[in-house]
């Protein structure tokens, strides 16, 4: 919120403290708890790979990020992640503020490539990870699709 005053160039006259609701998450009060499509994500990925490759300071990615997509809800989802990144956390904590929309395994990989500093390279396996298996769906997504169309074809004949 700090990051997005400062942006604007505005600056708070008062502060009232607001009670937070009970076990409610960053992304529960901005009502992010629906899931991005696995092309979304894998666009994010791979642009922010991009840029990260490209020698941009991880928070001018974010930006760029946020101002390149089209979608308004992937747009306040970056700029979610790029507000926490600004306070010093890092790309992983940002993401772990949005956890239906970046799964465990997702966080824990960029975590490892932050670590390693090859974060751009992490990124780039992420969105071709992600891209895969929006393609390929997994085993028992293919074979209740193959059940349902295989009852609908004997249906059919009968």
């Amino acid at each position: 919120m700090r990051q997005l005053l400062r942006e604007q160039q505005l600056l708070p006259v008062t502060v009232t403290a607001v009670a937070q609701r009970r076990g409610a998450s960053a992304s529960a009060r901005f009502n992010f708890t629906r899931r991005v499509s696995a092309g979304d994500l894998a666009l994010f990925t791979r642009q922010l790979a991009t840029l990260v490759r490209a020698g941009l300071p991880l928070e001018e990615s974010l930006l760029a990020v946020s101002q390149q997509t089209e979608k308004p809800r992937v747009q306040s989802i970056v700029h979610g992640v790029r507000a926490k990144v600004m306070e010093g956390h890092t790309l992983a904590d940002g993401f772990a503020e949005f956890p239906r929309i970046f799964p465990e395994i997702y966080r824990a990989t960029v975590a490892a490539g932050e670590q390693a500093r090859h974060l751009d390279n992490v990124l780039e396996r992420l969105a071709d990870y992600t891209e895969t298996r929006e393609a390929d769906p997994p085993e028992g997504a293919r074979r209740r699709c193959s059940t349902r169309s295989c009852s609908r074809s004997c249906a059919l004949r009968s």
